[in-house]
């Protein structure tokens, strides 16, 4: 998206520091206020009941169901490119499947939908109906495992864990380990200028980049449930988001000494492709099934944790109160787990409405700087992949409520100046002011390059705000 291995690296730098920026303010409230619900706790007791209600509510319809479903189709993009090439090679999958790697890595774009099939037992249906299929089934065995248990989720969390860490830590080792680190394609630029344009670029960079620091907020959830929180949970948010961050770079650097700037661009599954380069066919398998563990890993992790907001909410009574209730046997909030996951599959089914849109007339009447990409980001809908729609549209609504998170820090120094702080956050007040500036442009920028997923998750809020206010009346 920026054209350039370098500024590829300086985006991760810039939304690791960010992120950073963020955790430190979190951390301050999480140590003040220790109680679980993080987030839905700070914003209800900085800004009223309100803020932490539609906070709950955008995290059920925008940010966890939406992250809910961008893993899922990524786990079945993984899927797809290790067990099926296997399938494949077995001679259970029909040569209509040849293209399915692609089609689904391009989340069932148009010529998936229309064109490559794949063929099952004798059963002929379209990769993208395969993908939706996979993707919910995944969600439908994580969803009956968190029920039955957390301990149940809790062990798959551990083994996926384990993966994902010795994955990052053996694709920045294998570039040096096999000799096939080629520091010439460090300095490689895009032959031609990326597509969506500068501003467009940044901005889809920065959206995958924070894509995958978010999630540094989950600590807080949990935080009336640890050891002296005061002390571990901001030491726990920047020991991870450090290591976060070290090994984010680390991956990236090594992807950009293997393959050049054009062959990440191109490429729609860039692990997959760089372990093809350094260990041959079976390193692309390897990769492929090491994302797939990793994802579902990931996956499990937002089911476990995720349904704690509209539970805690439930509990207090600012949503539908049979949401709160406790399964009779497993003793898990299993309708908050149901809730939340079938809302996943509804946007997964729903992800491709995004290709019936057109460019209106009234964008050419806006300013140049900000019709130009507008009109590209419109006009590129009708191709734009299944994860990121959902990825815009998560990020979108986190940000908004990140922005009010940070702020709450100096709201409650200026109303409850007498509320202990075991903690301060480092560098107050110029690190959180400028993280509350940054992230405000950032959502400009996206609210222009990604304009109907950013307005999907406006709408989300509005629809939140009538739904609060109508139980207000109702109860009165």
């Amino acid at each position: 998206s920026v054209g350039r291995g370098d500024l590829v690296v300086a985006v991760w730098i810039g939304c690791g520091a960010g992120s950073c920026c963020g955790a430190l303010a979190r951390a301050d409230l999480a140590a003040a206020i220790p109680r679980a619900g993080g987030q839905y706790v700070y914003l209800r007791r900085a800004y009223g009941p309100l803020a932490g209600f539609l906070w709950g509510w955008t995290e059920l319809c925008v940010l966890r169901s939406g992250a809910i479903a961008a893993l899922a189709v990524t786990f079945a993009t993984a899927f797809q490119n290790s067990i099926g090439q296997a399938l494949r090679s077995a001679g259970w999958l029909g040569t209509a499947a040849a293209t399915l790697g692609a089609d689904v890595a391009a989340g069932g774009g148009a010529a998936g939908i229309d064109g490559a099939r794949l063929l099952l037992f004798g059963w002929e249906l379209p990769s993208a109906w395969w993908e939706r299929g996979l993707a919910i089934a995944a969600i439908a065995t994580l969803t009956t495992v968190n029920i039955a248990g957390a301990r149940w989720g809790g062990h798959v969390q551990s083994v996926t864990t384990v993966v994902k860490a010795a994955t990052l830590l053996a694709l920045m080792a294998l570039p040096l380990l096999t000799g096939a680190a080629s520091p010439s394609l460090w300095g490689s630029t895009l032959s031609k200028p990326p597509e969506l344009g500068w501003v467009a670029g940044f901005a889809a960079a920065m959206t995958a980049a924070f894509w995958a620091y978010d999630g540094w907020n989950n600590v807080a959830l949990i935080s009336e449930e640890v050891r002296e929180p005061q002390r571990n949970v901001p030491l726990a948010l920047g020991i991870g988001l450090t290591i976060l961050i070290a090994l984010y770079l680390g991956v990236a650097l090594a992807y950009h000494v293997v393959l050049s700037v054009d062959e990440v661009a191109a490429s729609s599954f860039v692990a997959r492709s760089a372990c093809e380069r350094m260990l041959g066919e079976y390193g692309a398998e390897i990769a492929a099934s090491a994302v797939m563990v990793s994802t579902f890993g990931a996956l499990n992790a937002n089911l476990l944790c995720g349904p704690r907001v509209i539970f805690a909410m439930a509990r207090d009574r600012l949503f539908w109160e049979s949401i709160g209730q406790v399964h009779p046997r497993f003793a898990t909030p299993h309708r908050a787990i149901l809730a939340e996951s079938s809302w996943a599959i509804v946007l997964i089914l729903a992800s491709n409405l995004t290709r019936l849109v057109r460019v209106p007339a009234w964008v050419d009447h806006l300013p140049a700087f900000a019709a130009k990409p507008l009109r590209q980001s419109l006009e590129t809908m009708a191709t734009k992949a299944t994860f990121d729609v959902l990825t815009d549209y998560v990020i979108f609504g986190s940000f908004i409520f990140y922005v009010l998170s940070v702020a709450a820090v100096f709201v409650l120094r200026w109303r409850e100046p007498s509320l202990p702080r075991p903690y301060k956050t480092f560098g107050y007040p110029v690190l959180p002011l400028g993280f509350v500036l940054v992230s405000s442009a950032f959502l400009l920028m996206m609210l222009v390059t990604s304009p109907v997923e950013s307005l999907a998750g406006l709408l989300f809020l509005a629809a939140g705000a009538m739904l609060y206010a109508t139980r207000l009346r109702t109860r009165e």
